[in-house]
């Protein structure tokens, strides 16, 4: 068996994938990564399926050693990540020798980075996912964030037949019967409004006479060949293990972000004023948000009458605003119902954003058409397939493509530059 020994837990690793959607008509909270794009980007990167467990780091990374050599990526938040003491490129493939180890010298940009390793980090599934939900001491490694001396099981590295078998471990995007965020679906199974809730938008559902169909973005069936570094065209069971990869589809954070918004499903309750002043005013994220949901300190948000509903369901990237008109952004390991007003819903296009923003960081939310939100999404696919792609013969990238430790401290610095040109081109392109 292949492992990973944590020498240092840093100060809150967990273990996630893309979480347990299925099971929130039973009040589980779905969990899984907070940036789900930056998880699935560094997946691609080593070859798994979008859907694979990983590591997600918050602020202060780990210290890990590996047991045996692997590919890995760090993706996400830099928080400076170096091997043996020496930096690497984040967004890269990063070859590591067995008894190598995987250090974060500090946040630079960000607040999550998400580590990946060719098969995946390999705990049990619970519920259908590897996630970690720490309020529920469910799935992950023992239900709890890393801390020294757990030794994390990695899976082998996945190929294609293990891929056509539907293993759900490694389902793909677009396979059949896979609903992404939802790894495998039984025949038996029916996707109810509520699970579809906080899916990716136009996320078909699974049931025992209609299986999941390839979600059509950016022109090609998202998981289909040529669309995930997984499906190599090289030999038949033996993925590229090398990615050509797109400096220019890598984001960069900041603090002050502009987040887009769908109103609704409340936004009649609150006054004209109030959705004005949601619109209008620059909110900055409290210390107390984390992973259930972000919170605002600003200008108050009026509502109509009372701030109370019938509890109904919630989805990720939904505002909820409390009796004290500030906005709270629920997030990844929200409850499954809730009892407040919601006035609008983060695109999940946008999601990301609220993932990477910490205390302090400054959030105006701007309203778009749902029309809108589907492009930006359709766009966000198209830039996650820039990033990462297997070789058009099925061949290794060239050597620069995959950074080896042994190759010396020169390739870190140019995995530095030029890193964030895909983002500013699609505005561009909006603004011609």
């Amino acid at each position: 068996m292949r492992t990973i020994e944590m020498l240092d837990g840093g100060l809150f690793t967990t273990v996630q994938d893309l979480g347990r959607l299925q099971y929130q008509r039973y009040g589980v909270a779905v969990s899984g990564a907070m940036d789900s794009f930056a998880l699935r980007a560094a997946n691609r990167l080593v070859g798994n399926a979008d859907s694979a467990a990983g590591l997600e780091v918050t602020l202060l990374g780990p210290e890990m050693r590996f047991a045996q050599p692997a590919q890995m990526a760090v993706t996400g938040a830099n928080l400076g990540p170096s091997v043996d003491g020496r930096p690497i490129p984040m967004w890269r493939t990063v070859a590591v020798r067995a008894g190598s180890v995987l250090s974060f010298s500090g946040q630079r940009d960000g607040m999550r980075a998400y580590l990946a390793v060719d098969g995946g980090i390999d705990v049990p599934v619970v519920l259908g996912s590897r996630s970690t939900s720490t309020r529920s001491g469910l799935g992950g490694f023992e239900g709890r964030p890393l801390r020294a001396g757990d030794v994390l099981p990695v899976g082998e590295p996945p190929s294609l037949a293990t891929l056509e078998r539907g293993d759900p471990r490694h389902a793909v995007p677009g396979a059949a019967g896979f609903v992404p965020g939802r790894p495998g679906c039984s025949a038996s199974e029916k996707a109810t409004p509520l699970e579809l809730a906080g899916r990716p938008l136009g996320s078909p559902g699974c049931s025992a006479s209609e299986k999941t169909t390839p979600l059509e973005l950016a022109g090609r069936p998202l998981g289909s060949p040529g669309s995930n570094p997984a499906f190599g065209n090289g030999p038949r069971g033996a993925p590229a293990r090398r990615r050509a990869r797109s400096r220019k589809a890598i984001p960069s954070y900041g603090h002050d972000h502009r987040v887009r918004v769908v109103f609704g499903p409340q936004d009649d309750a609150f006054s004209d004023e109030g959705r004005s002043t949601f619109l209008t005013a620059v909110y900055t994220m409290t210390s107390q948000s984390d992973r259930i949901g972000c919170r605002f300190d600003g200008p108050r948000i009026a509502h109509r009458t009372s701030a109370d509903i019938v509890s109904d369901g919630t989805t990720l990237g939904i505002v909820q605003v409390s009796g004290d008109g500030m906005p709270i952004v629920l997030m990844a390991d929200r409850g499954t119902t809730g009892g407040y007003t919601k006035i609008a819903t983060v695109i999940s296009a946008d999601v990301w954003r609220l993932a990477q923003a910490g205390p302090g960081d400054r959030v105006r939310f701007e309203a778009v058409a749902l029309d809108e939100a589907l492009e930006r999404l359709r766009e966000q696919e198209a830039v996650l397939d820039a990033l990462v792609g297997p070789e058009p013969d099925g061949s290794s990238a060239p050597d620069e493509d995959v950074y080896d430790e042994d190759a010396g401290s020169g390739l870190a610095a140019g995995g530095f530059g030029d890193l964030a040109d895909a983002l500013d081109e699609t505005r561009r392109g909006r603004n011609r």
